[in-house]
Formats: C-alpha cells, sequence, structure tokens
C-alpha cells in the first residue's frame, strides 16, 4: 500500500490501490472552489438573495477585481456578538455642530492660508 501523489493544484490527490480496487484520497487545500463567489456590484444589487445562502449555512466569498477581501458567514448559537456603543452621541454631535459660514467675496487663498497656519 503506497500513497502516490497523482497532482497537486489546488489540491492534492492520493490514489491507493488494494486488491485492484482504487480509492482515492482527496486532500483538499483550498477550499474557495466550493463556495458561492460574488463580486462586490452583485452583493450590492442582490443583497438580499446572498443573505438567503448563509441563512441556509452557505458561506460566500466576496471579490473586489477578482481578489477575494471577505468571507460571508452564517452565525451561529456559539458565536460570541458584541455590540460596541459609540463613544458620544451622535445625534447631540451633529446637533452641536453648525459649520462654518465663509464670506464669499474673500478671496480663497487667504482662508486657506489661515486654515493652515492652525494645523503648523
Amino acid at each position: 500500500m503506497e500513497l502516490m501523489p497523482d497532482r497537486i493544484c489546488p489540491f492534492i490527490v492520493f490514489t491507493w490501490s488494494c486488491n485492484s480496487h482504487m480509492v482515492y484520497l482527496v486532500s483538499l487545500t483550498n477550499w474557495s472552489h466550493l463556495m458561492k463567489k460574488a463580486n462586490i456590484s452583485s452583493i450590492k444589487a442582490e443583497l438580499s438573495k446572498y443573505l438567503r445562502y448563509v441563512k441556509q449555512g452557505e458561506e460566500v466569498l466576496i471579490l473586489d477585481r477578482e481578489r477575494v477581501v471577505a468571507k460571508m458567514v452564517p452565525v451561529t448559537a456559539t458565536d460570541e456578538i458584541r455590540i460596541i456603543q459609540p463613544e458620544h452621541d451622535l445625534k447631540s454631535t451633529i446637533a452641536a455642530w453648525k459649520g462654518q459660514v465663509f464670506d464669499e467675496e474673500a478671496d480663497i487663498v487667504d482662508l486657506l492660508t489661515a486654515d493652515r497656519e492652525d494645523r503648523l
């Protein structure tokens, strides 16, 4: 009984001969060919469709220009989910900010210079 690699890419297939029966043992090193894949634009356009796949237990790889950038996976009962509260109340922060009103006749170069002087 000898294991011999038949080919390597993207997975390794070993053949094993026993009493003239051929048994294939497959060792997968790259599972991405078994998962659903979608470009970001497809995810944006059909989010509910991909969420249905995930709810059914499937994983979805998200691609940006043929490169995997994220993976959507189902949440299990054992997953720890933490909700992080913001440090500041966003509504009051936005309400307190009134913005800065500039004189329409002011020289833009002078305004930029004055703004940048504060940073130096």
